[in-house]
């Protein structure tokens, strides 16, 4: 996700991430990226400083401050040391300046999302499910339930973004690579094999389409749209 201040000049750095073939959406008032990030799962933040809506930094605090651990970049003028300091000690995974070049912008977002999942927690709870990270074993109300390692992957991601959005394409990625061949239907199957695997466990959560973006993990009883 691209949070990015109406007034400056980005267009450097979008062509660059478009080319470098990253999805990302984009927005100009901080209070659009809070929506966003409250129902889809992010891999990572980038953000401007000057945004109006709010402070991003304060945004950034909040966001640490209820276990979100989404990587997050922030984006400030030169002469803003103390906001980038300021924003190191609320838990920035980098700050960048506003004249960084996009070639080094983009090889130091690819560092974060590598670095990534050696921070995922060992542990990922879901309703009644379990995700050992480190074993790669799953439960639902203490009894192992078995699945390829497919499946076992889009669980893990859905379960990391519980209650929020998991777009199509990252799951694809998640479970076959960057560059592995995915059928048109496939993810389908997938799915359809996990939602059979959970509703046979007694899992109290489920799996729901969102058309046209991907899916999302939720209580089943679960009234959002």
């Amino acid at each position: 996700m691209v949070l990015d201040a109406p007034s400056s000049q980005r267009t450097p750095w979008i062509s660059a991430l478009k080319t470098d073939g990253f999805n990302f959406d984009r927005f100009n008032h901080l209070s659009d990226g809070k929506e966003a990030v409250a129902q889809m799962a992010y891999q990572m933040m980038l953000v401007d400083s000057r945004l109006p809506g709010g402070d991003a930094v304060g945004w950034l605090r909040d966001q640490r401050s209820v276990g979100v651990t989404t990587p997050f970049v922030l984006v400030t003028p030169a002469h803003d040391l103390e906001k980038r300091i300021r924003a190191f000690e609320y838990g920035a995974d980098d700050c960048v300046i506003d004249t960084i070049d996009a070639r080094e912008l983009v090889a130091k977002v690819r560092a974060i999302l590598r670095r990534a999942p050696m921070l995922k927690p060992g542990i990922v709870d879901a309703g009644n499910l379990r995700f050992d990270i480190e074993a790669r074993e799953v439960s639902c109300a203490s009894a192992m339930l078995a699945l390829p390692r497919r499946e076992l992957d889009i669980l893990e991601h859905l379960m990391a973004s519980f209650n929020r959005t998991v777009r199509r394409n990252f799951l694809e990625t998640a479970a076959y690579g960057t560059f592995g061949e995915v059928c048109p239907n496939t993810i389908e199957v997938r799915m359809s094999r996990l939602r059979r695997a959970l509703q046979q466990a007694g899992a109290d959560v489920e799996i729901r389409t969102i058309r046209g973006v991907g899916y999302r993990l939720q209580p089943i009883s679960s009234e959002q749209p």
